[in-house]
């Protein structure tokens, strides 16, 4: 990408060892520490890099950095292990109940998915913060049923809170640049959506929130 001189080639990243992502952090360790927030592994997914992140979440704990991860639920559980143990928080996604629906809409199951959720769940007291998420789509995880049958479960877990992240079609732009066809049509959530959606898991015992109000004390 640097030497192509039509600008046709674009570099997205640049590999650093955990030592140099310490480095250029550095002047904002104090910033963590004063503001109480901290650095999230996104991706991507860091589950697919479990030492690498294991390592660096270790470095950053030793320098009293809250670290949490933000996964699809979808990896092997043995090669997450240590991972799990050095972070505070797991950001989990959680889709659509079905596995037939989750095959059809995601284009993998979902059975990992759902042991990785217990697998944490049953960590609670001697490993990280759970909290899940749901993207909201009307009519498809925002379906009655697929909100039903995940309140089921979190309850079953001993979970009680969610959080709701709305769909949008932000990322459309990017995936033309990426070269990408379009996104499927998916409707975008309407208050009365969002607010139907909330409802249904609290009649169910589980606490929904929106992005960026969540109770963090209600971490399951």
């Amino acid at each position: 990408a640097d030497a192509c001189p039509s600008g046709a080639l674009v570099r997205l990243g640049t590999g650093k060892p955990a030592r140099g992502i310490m480095l250029e952090i550095a002047p904002e360790v104090p910033l963590y520490r004063e503001s109480g927030g901290g650095v999230t592994f996104s991706g991507g997914e860091p589950a697919l890099y479990p030492e690498f992140c294991a390592g660096l979440a270790k470095s950053l704990r030793a320098k009293k950095i809250h670290v949490a991860m933000e996964t699809s639920g979808l990896f092997g559980p043995g090669a997450a292990k240590r991972l799990f143990r050095e972070v505070d928080l797991v950001l989990f996604d959680i889709k659509l109940f079905s596995d037939r629906e989750h095959r059809r809409h995601c284009g993998a199951g979902n059975g990992a998915i759902k042991q990785n959720l217990a697998l944490l769940a049953g960590m609670k007291g001697r490993g990280p913060g759970l909290w899940p998420r749901l993207p909201l789509i009307p009519g498809v995880t925002g379906a009655p049923g697929n909100i039903a049958a995940w309140a089921g479960l979190l309850k079953k877990l001993g979970i009680r809170a969610v959080s709701l992240v709305p769909y949008h079609r932000m990322g459309n732009d990017k995936r033309a640049w990426l070269g990408l066809g379009p996104a499927p049509d998916y409707a975008v959530p309407s208050r009365d959506d969002i607010h139907a959606a909330m409802e249904a898991f609290r009649v169910k015992g589980i606490t929904p929130f929106l992005p960026g109000e969540e109770d963090w004390k209600m971490i399951g």
